[in-house]
């Protein structure tokens, strides 16, 4: 009577356990980028917390997807890629969502990559992804978040 019982817990248990590559484990808020010829998913970090988890510990990025890390005002952040094992690229965006610049980040390094100037957004994609697709700095995007997110 206990093994059907010990199945089931353990079949549980094995689902809870797997997780498809979009989740985040930092983010269950979701939006999209577009306007700019790429069209994205995204998962959305806007509290400290979040955004200092970032993609740690994440696997590589699938197209079309990345996570869009929104601040509450104009600001000079700075990014790393400690715990970090996927290349990636930082798209730095103004509040507007023109593409400020973009930049390459080697993993699992602590090298800081900080802003030009200041931005409202930043969005960790795949490295190459933007280059692969042409789009270029000065592109404008247009950056949707649901109205009611709190923004930390």
């Amino acid at each position: 009577m206990w093994r059907p019982l010990l199945l089931l817990q353990l079949g549980w248990l094995l689902a809870s356990c797997t997780t498809p590559i979009t989740s985040s484990p930092t983010a269950s808020v979701h939006g999209t980028l577009t306007g700019c010829g790429v069209p994205m998913q995204l998962d959305i970090v806007s509290t400290p917390a979040t955004r200092s988890r970032g993609l740690m510990e994440r696997q590589p990025l699938p197209d079309h997807y990345g996570m869009l890390f929104v601040f509450p005002a104009l600001t000079t952040p700075s990014f790393w890629m400690h715990n970090t094992p996927t290349a990636l690229d930082i798209v730095w965006l103004s509040d507007d969502g023109t593409i400020l610049a973009i930049e390459s980040m080697t993993p699992r390094t602590d090298d800081r990559h900080t802003a030009p100037q200041p931005v409202r957004y930043a969005l960790e994609v795949a490295h190459g992804y933007f280059a692969q697709q042409a789009v270029p700095v000065g592109q404008q995007c247009t950056v949707t978040i649901p109205p009611d997110l709190v923004i930390e």
